[in-house]
């Protein structure tokens, strides 16, 4: 997933970009800033292990889930989320990453920064969203 530079930092030859999504890529040879980059951990969709969690919604069910919950969204710049069934099943789609899952209990669903997803309940179900972002300096 093409994700922006927002920093730039080391030597020539070992510089290291620091890419809106919370991640790094070491040995960048030609990194500016506002260029795209290939972030792998984006595509496999791991939150970067710093990151801490700030906020949560309320618990949703069928029948209380926001509307533009079950259409394309997105979380701002380096806001990472995490997607918690606490009953029954959801379903969450990344169409642009052509994917979908079926969330329940012990399988939770993590939601890259800017990236357009929905949700569908399955059912009877409740679920609330876990924000995350990175540690204060």
């Amino acid at each position: 997933m093409l994700r922006k530079i927002v920093a730039v930092t080391g030597p020539e030859g070992r510089r290291i970009a620091e890419l809106a999504c919370g991640h790094t890529s070491t040995g960048v040879a030609e990194a500016a800033i506002g260029a795209e980059h290939e972030c792998i951990d984006c595509d496999e969709l791991r939150m970067p292990p710093d990151f801490v969690a700030y906020k949560e919604t309320p618990l949703f069910t069928q029948d209380t889930v926001p509307a533009a919950l079950l259409r394309d969204h997105s979380t701002k710049r380096g806001v990472w989320g995490r997607i918690v069934v606490r009953e029954g099943r959801l379903e969450y789609r990344i169409d642009i990453m052509n994917k979908r899952w079926n969330l329940d209990p012990g399988a939770p669903g993590t939601i890259p920064p800017e990236v357009p997803h929905a949700v569908q309940p399955l059912g009877k179900v409740a679920f609330l969203v876990r924000f995350f972002r990175a540690p204060a300096p």
